[in-house]
């Protein structure tokens, strides 16, 4: 069966009722956008493009929810050679979670690297409601601007090599311990309606946690911050996205909660709590799976 995904072409189900397979090739030929996001001059597939494989598999399959996932290592992207994409997702265990893992392949016959590891579960009754951020006015009422015009030149300088397709952040504000941003890139990326969300633009919306703006989120000199975990993601709205209002949260636990808008603030998507860890630019150059502890904090 076809997946009519943006980087999945195909999903199968296994035999014996083991579970579903979802397949596809990537890389900066048919993706010429994923060469707008690198790391200390290695381009690297985005976190969120992992995310977006499970949030796909789940919507296809029934699973509103990524309860978990966890990313294990990194896949950069060699120049001209696609990488073939794994996405497993085991049948549902006696909780209802059905585990996923995703793997990458670079070449026939080489092994096989696990890249992030997780849970898809069912929407249930106690789903949280969506958090709208369709206010009267926007930014609300005492938020303070945060200046962004500088912003993607001061991530360069600490190794985040962002072009167009991934240069989105337009405005940033702080209401308390809130951060809150809107996202459009200057260059949208083609077939936003193939994604659920484009991982381009969800990209985005993480860049005040790279700018050191949300409280407890920082990496120390020499180092980047990324993406590690996610938990309790949910999507409202899917498909067809050319902008975001964003909110962050600072939690008592050190994590970030999210919650994402359309351009009118209808929502989109959230995030219960969001893991990041920092790692330094370099380790990235010997990327594709050879760091499994790429992510751990030291």
């Amino acid at each position: 069966m076809d997946a009519g995904h943006g980087l999945l072409g195909a999903r199968v189900e296994m035999a014996g009722g083991a579970g579903w397979l979802f397949t596809g090739r990537v890389g900066r030929d048919s993706h010429p956008w994923l060469v707008d996001h690198a790391v200390a001059g290695t381009v690297v597939l985005p976190g969120t493009a992992f995310l977006e494989l499970a949030l796909v598999a789940g919507e296809q399959l029934g699973l509103a929810e990524v309860r978990e996932l966890t990313l294990e290592t990194p896949l950069a992207l060699p120049d001209h050679t696609p990488t073939t994409l794994q996405v497993v997702v085991e049948s549902a265990d006696e909780t209802g979670l059905c585990a996923v893992n995703i793997y990458s392949q670079q070449n026939d016959g080489a092994d096989w690297v696990r890249h992030a590891t997780g849970s898809l579960a069912p929407a249930g009754e106690e789903a949280r409601p969506a958090l709208s951020m369709a206010d009267a006015v926007w930014p609300p009422a005492g938020a303070v601007p945060i200046p962004v015009d500088e912003a993607y030149a001061w991530l360069a300088d600490r190794g985040y090599e962002y072009g167009p397709a991934f240069q989105g952040l337009r405005a940033a504000w702080r209401l308390g311990v809130e951060v809150l941003a809107e996202v459009r890139p200057p260059r949208s990326p083609a077939d936003t309606e193939r994604f659920v969300i484009h991982p381009a633009l969800f990209d985005a919306a993480l860049h005040p946690l790279a700018l050191d703006q949300v409280d407890g989120v920082s990496a120390p000199s020499g180092r980047v911050v990324l993406p590690f975990s996610w938990s309790g993601v949910r999507v409202h709205r899917s498909g067809g996205l050319d902008g975001l209002r964003v909110r962050l949260t600072p939690t008592a636990t050190g994590t970030v909660r999210l919650a994402l808008g359309d351009g009118s603030g209808e929502p989109v998507a959230s995030v219960a709590a969001l893991t990041v860890r920092d790692t330094e630019p370099a380790r990235l150059l010997d990327g594709a799976g050879r760091h499994p502890d790429l992510f751990l904090a030291s």
